[in-house]
């Protein structure tokens, strides 16, 4: 309540470019707030005088990575400041945040902020909003690609964890959608040494191809499989799920990388 007060006591301009920088989060620049709000033209002025009432505060520590960027003095304003907006707003405001990032040089490093402020516009759609689905598939892609270059970069939890946030959002009509980020999870799980979860997302992945009819997409998601269960030391489990696929797929054509794991 002190809090929301306080804002209240900002002038109309103020709160709006405090509202923006809410959706942006707790650190900010001013390119991408004047990208939320293009038809303020006094926004350096405006920054000024949040900057004088400690709402926000200037990165000025060179070494930070964060040098030269805004940043809310308490997150607990920039959560209050969050909440007090409609959904409605909200969604706009998080779809113009990410098509900003988008735009950025740096904006394959930002796949997966894109993502959480596509995922952030979904949760405030309406149950009516004829773009959720679209912005799924978008959000799910950025997913995939942040983690694959989590992955590449040896944070294989991070890529696990991306993978698996992909998975909440998948469609569970697309079987085939649904079988491939398990089986990528259950792969990157593999790297991070979380057995169990591997062999879980492995077998999950086996079931939807199976269901498919996609013998050798089966088979590399038995290898997953296979190769869980023996990292987990139950070497005669993953002998028992990896030879009846090896004797399934020999001969058949284009079965030779699944037999290969």
């Amino acid at each position: 309540a002190l809090i929301a007060a306080r804002l209240d006591a900002l002038s109309p301009p103020e709160r709006r470019v405090v509202t923006d920088a809410s959706v942006l989060g707790v650190a900010f620049t001013s390119t991408g707030l004047a990208t939320l709000n293009p038809d303020e033209a006094d926004l350096d002025a405006i920054l000024d005088a949040l900057l004088r009432k400690e709402i926000f505060a200037l990165t000025k520590d060179r070494f930070s990575a964060e040098v030269g960027q805004y940043r809310f003095v308490q997150a607990m304003v920039r959560q209050v400041a969050y909440g007090t907006q409609s959904r409605r707003d909200r969604k706009q405001r998080h779809l113009a945040a990410a098509d900003y990032l988008a735009t950025e040089p740096d904006a394959a490093d930002l796949a997966v902020v894109i993502a959480q402020h596509l995922l952030d516009a979904i949760d405030a759609s309406a149950s009516s909003d004829p773009d959720a689905a679209e912005l799924t598939v978008r959000a799910r892609g950025l997913l995939e690609a942040g983690s694959a270059r989590a992955r590449s970069l040896g944070s294989h939890r991070e890529a696990q964890r991306l993978l698996e946030t992909a998975l909440v959002r998948a469609t569970p009509s697309d079987r085939r959608d649904q079988a491939r980020l398990h089986l990528a999870a259950a792969q990157v799980a593999v790297d991070a040494g979380a057995h169990d979860r591997a062999g879980w997302h492995a077998q999950q992945a086996m079931t939807d191809y199976d269901d498919l009819g996609m013998a050798i997409a089966a088979g590399t998601a038995a290898a997953a499989l296979a190769a869980a269960r023996s990292l987990s030391g139950d070497h005669h489990a993953a002998i028992d799920v990896a030879q009846p696929r090896w004797l399934a797929l020999r001969g058949v054509a284009g079965a030779e990388p699944a037999l290969l794991r």
